[in-house]
């Protein structure tokens, strides 16, 4: 078991530190703890700081969500009206902007507006460039919630 006090450095894994019981915590939560404690001289004002600190991660995950199912929602939307549009033949919706859409983070939305709506498959650069894509950010992510 290891013990912090407020306002000392301690010794971790044979290094001296001079991170605060605070620092210590939030790193704790980012990690998956769900409940980080003190001693005896840890405060009130401490664990409020530690409580706050939780709910601004816990708000910084939802608004990530929020912007991942938004734009997938978005993308899948996209190829759908893209596809309509080139069956009676109007005006179509960039390339470009489909594969941008993809980059940023509606990957999901574009890989299943392609098999929904048998969109954009014949072109190489969609039929290997947006699997990819979805396999890079997937990657990232892991690796991101992994530091975390």
């Amino acid at each position: 078991k290891e013990y912090y006090r407020i306002g000392e450095t301690q010794v971790w894994f044979g290094k001296q530190s001079a991170l605060s019981f605070e620092e210590y915590a939030y790193s704790y939560m980012k990690a998956g703890a769900s409940a980080v404690g003190g001693c005896c001289t840890t405060v009130a004002k401490h664990v409020e700081e530690v409580v706050e600190q939780k709910g601004d991660l816990q708000m910084q995950s939802a608004y990530i969500h929020l912007y991942l199912i938004i734009i997938n929602i978005i993308t899948f939307a996209l190829y759908g009206l893209d596809k309509w549009r080139a069956m009676t033949r109007q005006w179509r919706v960039r390339e470009k902007k489909l594969i941008i859409l993809a980059l940023i983070g509606g990957s999901i939305g574009a890989m299943i507006g392609m098999t929904v709506f048998h969109h954009k498959t014949r072109k190489w650069y969609f039929r290997l460039g947006i699997p990819l894509i979805l396999g890079i950010q997937v990657s990232l992510i892991l690796c991101f919630y992994d530091m975390m």
